[in-house]
């Protein structure tokens, strides 16, 4: 008997001194929270002061020759700043969205439209992207006149042939409901003006090949724009991935035309980091522009022909359905 009540005595006591180290590790876990919290979670008026003076001095470390210690030390620096503005956005947006769901323009006609209406939305920011392909087009065409470019006109032609061609499916999708099949076939006939507009960037890549075309932009304006242009590329290439999946012609081909000037956006940033940083290197050149522009003329000719053959077997599936 007394063995066993040793036995329990310790085996109790064994509990306890376990309970004692979980509760120490949990107030350590505790503080080490409320620490990280304290760190990285920062009131919104904080981040707001914070968060812009990192970035402003990590763009003026990349513009200027700076020692690798306070390289490093930035670079920490935009990090943090970066961590505390995921933080601040996540408990912003809610907020964000309990304003929006109280707003009286959101609550209107076209407001339940924008927010309800899918195709809608998508018709509106194809609108939207026709005035800014316009708008680019205009600056390119009068950059190349001003310059005597080229490829800046033959780029400025590029664009303007894009809006053109988005002008084309935005009537469509406006007019819904469709024929099925006619839809088909302005999806093909996209297929094929996009085969027909891949001269041109061919044409637009053996100029940059052969006269070296230069192109920059201002300050640390490069960034931004190179920010926007892997934003672009990948932004169109989900939204087209998640259209082809609803089987539908039309945004499909708008999303087919987005990835496009994505990808030409990719070819324009190349070459302004190639006039920024270019060190008289000519080989460089060469292998650097023609391996992105055959890269972007490949992707854009396979597209196009992909989608007439799609185009061209939902016609033809279309019409046996139809006959049978």
């Amino acid at each position: 008997m007394a063995f066993s009540r040793d036995v329990c005595y310790n085996g109790h006591a064994d509990i306890m001194k376990q309970m004692a180290v979980g509760k120490a590790v949990k107030r350590a876990m505790d503080r080490v929270k409320r620490a990280l919290r304290g760190i990285f979670i920062r009131p919104v008026w904080q981040t707001a002061l914070i968060a812009p003076a990192c970035f402003a001095l990590l763009i003026w470390a990349l513009c200027h020759d700076t020692p690798p210690l306070l390289d490093h030390l930035v670079y920490q620096l935009s990090v943090y700043a970066l961590v505390i503005s995921v933080t601040a956005a996540l408990r912003v947006v809610p907020a964000v969205r309990r304003w929006l769901g109280r707003n009286r323009v959101l609550n209107s006609p076209f407001g339940y439209l924008v927010r309800r209406d899918a195709d809608f939305r998508a018709w509106l920011a194809l609108c939207l992207t026709i005035a800014w392909n316009l708008f680019y087009a205009s600056v390119k065409l009068l950059a190349g006149a001003l310059l005597h470019s080229t490829w800046l006109l033959l780029l400025g032609v590029y664009y303007l042939l894009l809006a053109l061609l988005r002008l084309m499916l935005a009537g469509p999708v406006w007019k819904r409901p469709a024929n099925l099949l006619a839809e088909w076939r302005r999806y093909r006939l996209c297929g094929a003006a996009l085969l027909l507009m891949n001269q041109v960037l061919l044409a637009v890549v053996v100029l940059l090949l052969r006269q070296r075309g230069r192109f920059n932009y201002p300050g640390p304006l490069i960034y931004l724009m190179a920010l926007y242009a892997f934003w672009a590329v990948t932004h169109a290439t989900i939204r087209l991935a998640r259209y082809h999946r609803r089987d539908d012609p039309l945004m499909s081909a708008a999303k087919a035309v987005s990835l496009t000037a994505a990808m030409v956006s990719m070819l324009s940033l190349e070459t302004a980091l190639i006039t920024r940083f270019d060190e008289g290197d000519a080989a460089f050149h060469y292998v650097m522009t023609g391996a992105v522009g055959g890269v972007v003329c490949a992707a854009e000719l396979g597209l196009a022909l992909y989608m007439i053959k799609r185009g061209g077997e939902m016609i033809a599936q279309m019409k046996r359905a139809a006959s049978g």
